[in-house]
């Protein structure tokens, strides 16, 4: 495990009550973490709400629809609690009126005509019910992220006051202890004392588990432990509202939004459900070697709309130079680090003869052709990738260790802590083969 840093971190910056871009650009110009860790944490998940807001704002330009306000909320209210269609067509009409120039033309139309007294057809009204349904649920999404941005700032202060987890919250976490002698974290399990590292308190999330610091654990640490811990679940959060939100506007073209949770897994269904399981193993097992700082790159989920109609799984970001891996503010300035980070989408697939390696290959051109077509729906992706690559992986091993770990009562290191040596380093190379440039017994170090 890397060395606990016992330095102080600087107070911890507020956290915007909503995601928009002037929140976001807001919050940057806070005291910075000095952790590095943390710091990285925040940038990150800074980039995603930053991306979010842009991808609302083009929804709401192509569809017209407002941004939230607290008229807007009483919308929301009013949407919920109108007994009938036709209650609800005069609310919205009525509410309408004054929007009429900026409406779109089809509903200003359908508006005009009812204030003037007309009959609004059947087919008028199945329109207009279709584009006010449409608006509230954009509306409600967006009350969702900012609600869940109001807990990670009452989650921020709770830090700073270094108060503890309601009761009933700690009852479901693992308590993390710190052991000076050797300088690491661990927690009880089954009566018997088991290392966790930063890259677990992260990537165990994906697996139903969650941690909070003991408070014996020393100030600077307990912070990061936290920081670390409710970043990753308020990010977690805000990225299934925001898929959710993508299945709803762009259901037309066939996008369905899955949780593949654990409990999914453990049903009949889920457990023969390989790829879906491969996925999120690699993907947690990706995650820890980052957060230990052992893995040069960055992981990312991709949304629904990448998953659909880009045809990856998810994104590693690798800075790159001419040999091995480029370190900000040390290789080169931060500037062109950025200039030349490649972003790599990964489409996984779990080796089935031929036909399955045809159908992902197929699957991949039309992902790459998609990113080069200038579609309208790629105005929702605000950080295209650069490339998709196929990695093909073995089926058996993965729902095997999927059980073992089940069978072990969900231990913390999630199901992926039983992949061999060997099959770490496969992973590892089958995934940046063609991007990193490090020796097999270079990997095997950064391999646990």
């Amino acid at each position: 495990m890397q060395r606990i840093e016992s330095h102080n971190l600087e107070k911890n910056p507020p956290v915007p009550e909503s995601v928009h871009a002037a929140d976001v650009e807001k919050e940057k110009e806070t005291k910075k973490e000095v952790d590095p860790l943390v710091k990285k944490t925040r940038k990150h998940f800074r980039e995603l709400l930053s991306d979010i807001e842009m991808i609302n704002q083009e929804m709401i330009k192509q569809e017209k629809l407002p941004v939230v306000s607290q008229q807007e909320i009483k919308d929301i209210e009013e949407h919920a609690t109108r007994s009938s269609q036709s209650d609800l067509f005069n609310y919205w009409a009525t509410r309408l009126a004054p929007e009429i120039d900026i409406l779109p033309r089809r509903i200003a139309h359908i508006v005009k005509k009812w204030g003037g007294g007309k009959k609004v057809a059947a087919g008028e009204r199945s329109v207009f019910h279709r584009y006010i349904h449409k608006r509230t649920a954009v509306l409600r999404f967006n009350a969702e992220k900012r609600l869940e941005m109001g807990k990670l700032k009452q989650r921020s202060a709770d830090i700073d006051k270094r108060e503890d987890y309601p009761e009933e919250e700690r009852r479901n976490r693992k308590t993390i202890f710190y052991n000076e002698d050797k300088d690491e974290l661990f927690i009880y399990e089954n009566d018997k004392k088991k290392k966790v590292t930063f890259g677990d308190i992260v990537a165990d999330y994906e697996w139903g588990i969650k941690y909070r610091p003991d408070e014996s654990v020393p100030r600077n640490i307990w912070r990061k432990i936290r920081k670390l811990s409710d970043i990753t679940e308020a990010r977690s959060k805000i990225e299934k509202i925001f898929n959710k939100e993508l299945c709803y506007v762009l259901k037309d073209m066939g996008i369905l939004c899955f949780d593949y949770s654990v409990e999914f897994f453990e049903t009949e269904i889920g457990i023969d459900a390989v790829g879906f399981l491969a996925e999120k193993m690699v993907k947690s097992f990706l995650t820890r070697l980052q957060y230990n700082n052992k893995a040069p790159f960055q992981v990312e989920s991709s949304n629904a709309l990448e998953d659909a109609m880009l045809k990856y799984d998810f994104k590693i970001t690798i800075p790159q130079k001419i040999r091995g891996v480029a370190i900000e503010g040390e290789d080169m300035p931060q500037d062109k680090f950025v200039a030349a980070q490649k972003r790599i989408g990964i489409q996984l697939t779990i080796a089935g003869g031929s036909g399955e390696l045809s159908r992902k290959k197929k699957k991949i051109r039309t992902g790459r052709r998609r990113l080069g077509s200038g579609a309208k729906y790629l105005k929702f992706v605000k950080k295209p990738v650069d490339d998709i690559v196929l990695v093909s992986l073995p089926r058996k091993r993965y729902k095997k260790h999927f059980k073992q770990w089940l069978d072990n009562g969900k231990p913390s290191g999630g199901p992926e802590q039983y992949l061999t040596d060997e099959e770490k380093v496969h992973i590892f190379k089958k995934i940046t083969q063609n991007f990193i440039d490090l020796s097999y017994e270079q990997i095997q170090q950064l391999v646990p």
